[in-house]
């Protein structure tokens, strides 16, 4: 009997923080308890990200987010034409304002898309010139899931956003190496721009108010 070995990295509300969540089986947890005659193998691991809880003010810039040839596997190619496996994802990159209204339009909309062995997945990247409304990750949870609250398990549409940025991931194969590398992107450079604000100097540290 096999069992497959999933790691979920959560990402935390400070923006940099993952959270490891181990799963039964897992090296060092303790191990399980096994019927006679049965033993376990890590059979395959699967990486997970989960962004609902990414700062809302974090500035991310969107060319640092975007797939080089470097991040490409093997055997996927990227191709120039928009095809969404999701009819919704498709309406809302084609449209997005008119697809939900209340976050305005994108001063900047791209994709990446690609194909590997007749399959079809894209990334969509949108830019918004003014901060999104508070309910934003209710909102796409509505238009991608049908459902006004946020799930954890991989979806054919996930998401991630913040005040100015929306990026959606939506893949036939939930496990897509595409996807994995482009979440990993992203999160890397979540952490590097919440590591930088971390460190940078306060404006106002160190400065006293002398006037009499």
């Amino acid at each position: 009997m096999y069992y497959t070995l999933v790691l979920a990295l959560l990402l935390a509300t400070v923006g940099a923080v993952a959270q490891h969540k181990p799963k039964p089986g897992e090296p060092g947890l303790p191990p399980m308890n096994l019927p006679p005659g049965y033993s376990a193998k890590v059979q395959k691991t699967t990486v997970t990200y989960n962004f609902h809880g990414l700062t809302r003010d974090l500035p991310i810039p969107l060319d640092k987010t975007l797939l080089t040839a470097a991040d490409m596997p093997a055997g996927v190619s990227p191709v120039q034409a928009f095809m969404a496996p999701t009819k919704i994802v498709d309406k809302f990159f084609q449209d997005p304002a008119k697809t939900l209204p209340s976050f305005g339009t994108p001063t900047r909309k791209v994709h990446q898309t690609f194909t590997s062995k007749g399959n079809v997945g894209t990334i969509v990247y949108l830019e918004y010139p003014n901060k999104l409304p508070e309910d934003m990750r209710l909102q796409l949870a509505k238009l991608f899931w049908n459902k006004r609250e946020l799930l954890n398990a991989p979806q054919d549409v996930e998401f991630a956003c913040n005040d100015h940025l929306v990026i959606v991931w939506n893949f036939k194969n939930a496990e897509s190496e595409v996807k994995t590398n482009s979440q990993r992107k992203f999160f890397d450079t979540v952490s590097e721009v919440a590591t930088e604000r971390q460190n940078a100097p306060s404006s106002g540290k160190g400065k006293s108010s002398q006037a009499k």
